[in-house]
């Protein structure tokens, strides 16, 4: 299972083989920023890709994702499929997390600075 840590908040999800990132988040918990199409067409789910990398399953047009913005690092959450384990930059106010208990529930850690 590739993990996802959210950073600088530190908190950590477990996706599923194959799951594409922001589908992985919003399943284990996670708002990661008002959502647009969530099919690879607004670009709104643009996030810095810190470590790692990431696949695309489908198709994402050059006008979404430059190949520009590819080499610096970003990626779109809605289509990049981690090939691995993977940090991604979230700015503290992009990112919530939902209680504890249902993180726990949800089987995926729940880390940060007041959790650790």
């Amino acid at each position: 299972m590739p993990t996802v840590r959210i950073e600088p908040s530190g908190f950590v999800a477990r996706l599923q083989p194959g799951e594409p990132v922001l589908a992985g988040l919003h399943r284990c918990g996670f708002t990661v920023r008002q959502v647009g199409c969530r099919r690879g067409g607004c670009g709104i789910c643009k996030l810095e890709l810190v470590q790692g990398e990431v696949t695309y399953e489908k198709a994402v047009a050059g006008t979404v994702l430059t190949s520009d913005e590819r080499a610096s690092g970003t990626c779109l959450t809605c289509r990049a499929v981690p090939a691995g384990d993977i940090t991604l930059h979230i700015d503290i106010e992009d990112v919530s997390a939902a209680p504890t208990g249902l993180l726990k529930y949800l089987n995926i850690a729940a880390t940060g600075p007041d959790k650790e």
